[in-house]
């Protein structure tokens, strides 16, 4: 597997008359939502004849519905979707069309910087909030439960710090948490109440991260026995700057095979403007795929299959394109059936079917 060198998988495109710069997963079967139409969450359907079908859910529940940073997660519920504004989760419920914003106040709620969906069973979901600080920030993890507008917290926990340059990336998996402390430079394992505990891709990560740049991007894969981690390539020199992806297998008994080095992107040595430079990972609602971001001068994403046949897990893979020339994709995210990733530049909307 070699990400940059990928057939390109073309995807159907969508045309619309209104600005689209954000959209957000949902679970109804070949749709996604968003806010920026007419000041009102709609629903959107992509349906195979590349005319988008737009039904407007709920309008002006607030004077500028689309305004301000928003952080969104995979789909909260099956009539809802779930997403951050200011210091508070705006809900709306698609059967009532009904909009409600859950609260945090200054001193239990500060700035939100990374938002995800904890549990879809019990709805839980995941809060990464910087509360201020000199010369760093302080870093809260927070569970939270939504009930009568406001934000419940069923688990909490100081993990590290935040800073202006960077903060340590996290996952989820199984109901768990791995995220990198930067103060204690190691990464980590919580439990659903936010206590930590062990797993043997923490071991392996500590004790080889001395041969590791800054960690960018991590997945644990539920169901199969590997990491995928993102870092930056270690060196003093310029010239050898840019990003190493490699694999972590735990039940490798040999310790030298437990971390193997998949691909190194050195950016100023690029053999081509094809190659591609690598900033974050995620992985695709049914676990099968992971799609690794791609922000060359031509910003891509590129898809690769798992395959837990193979040693390394992983099938080829394959560039997310057939973009428009010059096209910025500006919000990203999923559908879940048919399986695909969705991504907007403003006027168009691209969904590439990996199902």
């Amino acid at each position: 597997m070699q990400i940059g060198i990928s057939p390109v998988l073309v995807p159907s495109i969508y045309p619309f008359q209104q600005t689209i710069e954000k959209i957000m997963a949902v679970l109804e079967t070949n749709c996604i939502s968003t806010n920026s139409i007419n000041n009102a969450l709609s629903l959107i359907r992509l349906g195979d004849n590349n005319t988008p079908e737009i039904v407007e859910i709920v309008k002006d529940y607030f004077p500028d519905v689309g305004s301000g940073d928003q952080l969104y997660s995979l789909g909260y519920s099956r009539n809802e979707v779930a997403y951050t504004q200011g210091r508070g989760i705006v809900v709306v419920d698609f059967e009532s069309k009904n909009a409600r914003m859950h609260n945090g106040t200054q001193s239990d709620l500060g700035e939100i910087r990374g938002f995800a969906l904890f549990h879809r069973d019990t709805r839980q979901l995941l809060l990464d909030i910087t509360e201020p600080g000199f010369p760093e920030e302080t870093r809260i993890i927070k569970i939270v439960s939504l009930e009568n507008n406001s934000i419940e917290t069923v688990a909490e926990a100081q993990i590290g710090t935040h800073s202006s340059g960077y903060s340590g990336p996290w996952c989820i998996w199984n109901q768990h948490l791995f995220i990198y402390n930067q103060a204690s430079a190691s990464l980590q394992l919580f439990d659903s109440s936010l206590k930590q505990t062990d797993h043997p891709v923490c071991t392996i990560f500590n004790r080889s991260q001395e041969n590791f740049g800054k960690l960018r991007s991590i997945i644990v894969h539920p169901q199969y026995p590997v990491a995928f981690i993102l870092t930056d390539n270690l060196s003093l020199n310029p010239q050898q700057w840019g990003k190493q992806l490699r694999i972590i297998r735990w039940q490798e008994d040999d310790e030298e095979k437990q971390v193997t080095l998949l691909q190194t992107i050195r950016y100023l040595q690029r053999q081509s403007l094809s190659d591609p430079e690598l900033t974050a990972m995620e992985l695709s609602p049914d676990n099968q795929w992971i799609v690794i971001k791609d922000e060359t001068a031509e910003p891509a994403y590129y898809a690769v299959r798992l395959n837990p046949e193979d040693p390394i897990f992983l099938d080829k893979s394959v560039k997310l394109g057939g973009t428009r020339e010059d096209a910025e994709l500006l919000s990203t995210c999923w559908i879940e059936q048919p399986l695909s990733f969705v991504a907007t530049d403003g006027t168009l909307v691209y969904k590439w079917m990996l199902q």
